[in-house]
């Protein structure tokens, strides 16, 4: 029988839970060019009996639980190809040994803990002679500080640089431009400043994928200082994300040449432009579009028929909804086009948009009726936000019907009506729930109790309501804010709602609420905010709302109520006189000596 040990070559056992131990064994292979062991669990730093290994051309032990630094015992591996050390533990810099690992072609030390800086390995890499052969560059993720050195443009065999979300900073050489085999170049997420001019792409030819795009809009933002008239020489792109770069305020015209685009995202790039007529027409597979945030005007874009996403928030467009958007756009998903100048009524083809998942309409100037008997049909929809808009009519019970809708926001219209009160097929995973500002009346129905398992907001503000009829026990486990201020609401608080031990917001303030304030409030420890303001609540003060230790903001004000006020840590932190104000039978004075005292002994 052969023996393995001394003719085996290729070992892949990635994916395997050895837990570790099988490492020292492989080791023993003494012909081995080429080793995977990808998520097979290995623990703890990498074996120094891996040194013994030096014929390897591939070593593979990403996804696992690696820890340590990189040993300096691989730079005696010259014959190295791929080095894949990605999603371990490891820390420390990378070794400047690998600077001279000339046939290598992958290198890949993501989503680590590695750091330092990587100007001096790769300028090793750039004396490589003829050239470096390294074609993957993948250091994402990581704690790697300092900039990009000018030397990356002597890398020319690289076809996929990583260099995102790390801790980098400066501005980016302009020798990238030079890397004629580059496919993909994904910068973003880090602290880039400077500018980008047309010689930063001067051969990017080749290229597929370009993310340079941030998180949050820096201090320094990257600007893009590109002529009018630049021929991009990029026109395979495929994915574009410059979000929170500054690339207007003119709407860069270089996009009509990039017609084969998947995505693109300019969120808050700073264009302050008319959206070109050439736009919507010339991106035949557009999927994803993001423009939000910017100060675009004129016509929605709403001729893109492979679109799953279109996010137009935060613009200066305006117009109409089609009425025939489902012919236009069928396959829309995500239809965000939220703080506009957005106009006329929704029409009711939006409901034959049979894979939408989130519609959010909100802060724009949409009138008339929702349409009726059809947004059940929508069994893929979770978020309908058309808040802040000049809506009115009654709320189709089709929309409580849509099986899987986690998210209504309808606050701030002129919708009326009652809440449909035996509705058993009402959408059990709603979580949120805002009808807040508008002229909704009668009770809160009984179902809102039993039939919302995961109810976690439920702000029902500024209406018209009368009467409290919610059955508050353990199945609202998950509700954190009741906002119920400023309605009709009567009678007394419901004892049990103190049960919602969950909740840090309740705020029943601008009622005719009467009777005591329940004496378990203190047992809501998740309590954040109480307001019970302007009320008729007689009686004095639960000692236990003393046990309220999250407390943060409180008001009372404006009721009947009467009796000593409790003292306790949090209540201490909560010295502004007026949250007792407008109860004449509260002894202030008495809270306020007691305080005097205390200081006066301390």
């Amino acid at each position: 029988m052969t023996n393995f040990t001394t003719t085996l070559s290729v070992l892949d056992l990635s994916g395997n839970d050895f837990g570790g131990f099988f490492f020292k064994t492989i080791l023993n292979f003494t012909a081995l060019q080429s080793l995977d062991l990808s998520g097979t669990q290995i623990q703890g730093p990498i074996p120094k009996a891996i040194e013994h290994k030096t014929s390897l051309k591939t070593l593979r032990l990403g996804l696992n639980e690696l820890t340590g630094p990189i040993p300096d015992v691989l730079a005696n591996f010259t014959s190295l190809e791929c080095l894949g050390l990605h999603d371990n533990h490891l820390e420390g810099p990378i070794p400047l040994s690998f600077g001279a690992f000339c046939k290598l072609k992958e290198l890949s030390l993501s989503r680590n803990n590695i750091s330092g800086e990587i100007t001096e390995f790769v300028n090793g890499l750039s004396l490589c002679r003829p050239n470096s052969l390294l074609e993957i560059l993948d250091l994402g993720h990581t704690k790697l500080t300092g900039n990009i050195p000018y030397s990356i443009g002597n890398l020319k065999s690289l076809r996929r640089l990583y260099l995102y979300q790390t801790s980098m900073n400066g501005t980016i050489p302009k020798s990238l431009g030079q890397l004629s085999e580059l496919e993909c170049l994904d910068l973003s997420l880090n602290a880039w400043d400077g500018e980008l001019t047309e010689d930063h792409f001067a051969n990017l030819a080749n290229l597929i994928d370009l993310f340079i795009g941030f998180d949050e809009k820096p201090p320094k933002p990257l600007f893009f200082n590109l002529s009018s008239n630049w021929v991009c020489p990029f026109t395979e792109l495929l994915y574009l994300d410059l979000t929170n770069c500054q690339l207007g305020p003119l709407f860069p015209s270089w996009l009509r040449n990039l017609n084969r685009l998947v995505i693109i995202k300019l969120e808050n790039v700073g264009i302050s432009d008319k959206i070109p007529n050439w736009f919507p027409k010339i991106y035949p597979s557009l999927l994803i579009l993001d423009l939000s945030n910017n100060q675009i005007s004129g016509k929605l874009p709403l001729e893109l028929k492979y679109t799953i996403l279109l996010n137009l928030r935060g613009n200066l467009f305006s117009g109409t909804i089609p009425l025939n958007i489902n012919e236009t756009m069928p396959n829309l998903q995500f239809l965000i086009l939220s703080n506009n100048l957005i106009e006329g009524s929704i029409p009711s083809s939006i409901c034959n948009l049979k894979q939408l998942i989130v519609v959010s309409l909100s802060s724009n100037n949409l009138s008339g009726e929702l349409p009726q008997e059809c947004w059940k049909d929508l069994e893929s929809l979770e978020v309908i936000d058309l808040s802040n808009n000049h809506l009115s009519g009654k709320v189709p019970i089709s929309i409580w019907s849509a099986p899987w809708l986690s998210i209504l926001s309808l606050s701030k219209n002129g919708f009326t009506g009652n809440l449909p009160p035996n509705l058993k097929t009402l959408a059990p995973f709603l979580r949120v729930i805002d009808l807040g500002e508008n002229s909704f009346s009668g009770n809160l129905p009984m179902w809102m109790g039993k039939r919302l398992p995961h109810l976690e907001i439920l702000r029902l503000r500024s209406n018209s309501f009368s009467g409290i009829e919610l059955e508050y026990n353990r199945t609202l486990a998950f509700l954190q804010c009741i906002d119920l201020s400023h309605n009709a609401f009567s009678g007394e608080i419901p004892t049990e709602i103190t049960g919602l031990l969950g909740l840090s917001i309740l705020n029943l303030s601008m009622n005719q609420l009467t009777g005591r304030i329940p004496e378990k409030i203190g047992s809501m420890q998740r309590l954040e905010v109480l307001d019970l303001s302007r009320n008729q609540l007689s009686g004095s003060i639960p000692p236990s709302i003393s046990a309220l230790n999250s407390l943060n903001h409180l008001n009372l004000s404006n009721n009947n109520l009467s009796g000593r006020i409790p003292s306790g840590n949090q209540l201490q932190t909560l010295p502004d006189p007026s949250i007792y104000a407008g109860n004449p039978g509260l002894a202030v004075l008495h809270r306020k000596i007691a305080q005097l005292i205390l200081t006066s002994t301390a």
